[in-house]
């Protein structure tokens, strides 16, 4: 049954093919049903023949798994859906365009089932432990004042697009000379193409908040002027003041001086 209790119609006859990329590398595998549950086909599918544990066991569970922070992922809807993560961790182990084809005993694709099972959906990404995929901003005055920017790794390999030869270390690409090969590169490309603009959306979120702080510190330096040029006008007005009065009390000392020296040729003048 799918996520709103509908029956799928999944006979035990019925052929199963999955497709995935798993470090560049395009696997195919297809077996009959037999089974009773999507938990239950997903486990054949992970001993099927071609395929070496791409995946741990799947679980039917609200919780998804334990992001590179530690947080715990859970459903969006808190309903239980089935998880399927790599058996080992780092991008070359990610599942890449992981996709599900159901047929009949006629050969025919049952389309409506594959389209509840074309649903799936990358939640937690695969990375390698690095130590340099943030960038730390300082943006204020004090030490706390900061931005931490989580940079996402965005080359080739941490999208499912290429991967290393273990044996020869040489780079393989996914391949699309089969139909199948070509089928699963679409998820591929659409899952990488998902993770740069959610990447493009990060850097974009950062960037504005970088230009909100700037326009508040430019703000706080126009503050700060303001704030100084009225102080530097106070004392000035202060010091005008006191040269104001300092000139007047010049000016009158001068006018007692003379009043003086008038007063003295008068007193000589009668001594004559």
């Amino acid at each position: 049954m799918d996520r709103d209790g509908n029956t799928l119609d999944i006979k035990s006859s019925d052929t199963v093919k999955i497709s995935f990329v798993q470090n560049g590398k395009s696997y195919t595998t297809s077996f009959q049903v037999a089974a009773t549950t999507l938990t239950s086909i997903f486990a054949n599918a992970n001993t099927a023949s071609g395929v070496t544990a791409f995946a741990a066991a799947p679980t039917a569970s609200t919780l998804l798994g334990v992001d590179a922070t530690g947080v715990n992922a859970y459903t969006a809807d808190g309903a239980t859906a089935i998880n399927i993560a790599a058996a080992a961790t780092g991008t070359t182990s990610q599942i890449s365009g992981f996709s599900i084809s159901i047929s009949g005993t006629d050969g025919n694709v049952k389309k409506s089932i594959n389209q509840k099972l074309d649903a799936f959906s990358e939640t937690i990404r695969a990375q390698n432990v690095s130590g340099d995929n943030a960038l730390t901003l300082q943006i204020g005055t004090k030490s706390n004042q900061s931005i931490t920017v989580g940079l996402t790794d965005m080359r080739a390999q941490a999208l499912g697009l290429q991967g290393t030869d273990a044996t020869t270390g040489t780079v393989k690409t996914i391949d699309v000379t089969t139909r199948d090969n070509a089928n699963v590169a679409i998820n591929v490309m659409d899952s990488a193409i998902k993770k740069a603009l959610d990447e493009q959306t990060n850097i974009g979120a950062v960037e504005s908040r970088l230009d909100y702080t700037s326009a508040n510190l430019t703000t706080s330096s126009e503050n700060v002027s303001a704030a100084e040029s009225t102080i530097r006008d106070a004392n000035m007005a202060k010091e005008m003041t006191e040269y104001t009065k300092n000139n007047v009390l010049l000016q009158a000392s001068q006018a007692m001086l003379a009043q003086a020296n008038q007063s003295t040729s008068s007193v000589l003048s009668l001594l004559q």
